[in-house]
């Protein structure tokens, strides 16, 4: 909301269909689901918003916008772990796409599988994915130092006519019409610490990531609809 505000869209358009007021999305405890950020970002698409805001909403989500999940991650010991961390505890960060990422020679590289793609408009597939390399790209920036730049960048889609202006974005080569989704980093930034990077307080906050992840399963769905009946009269 606050970036296309910028852009002269007003909050109303961006929640339209949600079911979410302002005040619900500014509640440090409102739960938000992932349909309803998809609703969101198709409100902006058909608003005709350039892709570039989908890089400057990347840029904004750093590490610090993800709770306890986003300090884990700032506290790894190495970058391996935070890779490994950042995997392992994505459903944290109400996912568009599955996250995961391999080491391949000199390179590691992230790798982004669509969920909802069926779901979505072509112009949403491009918007959403680009907002994931941004914020990824966003993410080690913010634990590795500012200068850190992927070294290419790979879409599994067709080329839109703005590679300069991707490349540009993301500061590397943009390739388009790949097999998958995926942002190229150097492997020797696999073995480096993060700038504040704490192993006791990592360990702490992965017991609370593992709680956290506990209690989004036990609160949605068929089986978390039981879990909460069951709650009612626990014995």
């Amino acid at each position: 909301m606050d970036v296309v505000a910028e852009h002269g869209l007003t909050e109303d358009t961006v929640l339209a269909g949600t079911g979410l007021s302002p005040t619900d999305v500014r509640d440090p405890h409102a739960l938000t689901s992932i349909r309803q950020y998809l609703t969101a970002c198709e409100n902006v698409v058909r608003a005709g918003v350039d892709l570039r805001v989908a890089y400057e909403v990347g840029a904004r989500l750093h590490l610090s916008a993800y709770g306890m999940y986003g300090y884990a991650l700032m506290c790894s010991p190495t970058m391996r772990d935070f890779f490994d961390f950042a995997v392992r505890y994505h459903p944290l960060a109400t996912p568009i796409q599955q996250l995961g990422w391999r080491q391949e020679g000199d390179r590691a590289i992230w790798t982004f599988t669509e969920i909802y793609g069926d779901l979505m408009s072509h112009d949403l597939r491009n918007f959403l994915l680009r907002q994931q390399m941004m914020m990824t790209s966003t993410h080690m920036r913010d634990v590795v130092g500012a200068d850190t730049r992927p070294l290419q960048a790979h879409f599994g889609l067709a080329d839109v006519g703005r590679t300069a202006a991707d490349e540009a974005e993301l500061g590397c080569p943009c390739h388009f019409g790949r097999p998958a989704h995926e942002l190229h980093f150097p492997a020797n930034i696999l073995d480096q610490a993060p700038e504040l990077a704490n192993r006791l307080t990592r360990a702490m906050l992965e017991d609370t990531c593992d709680r956290l992840v506990g209690q989004a399963k036990m609160t949605s769905g068929v089986a978390g609809d039981v879990y909460q009946l069951l709650m009612l009269a626990p014995n």
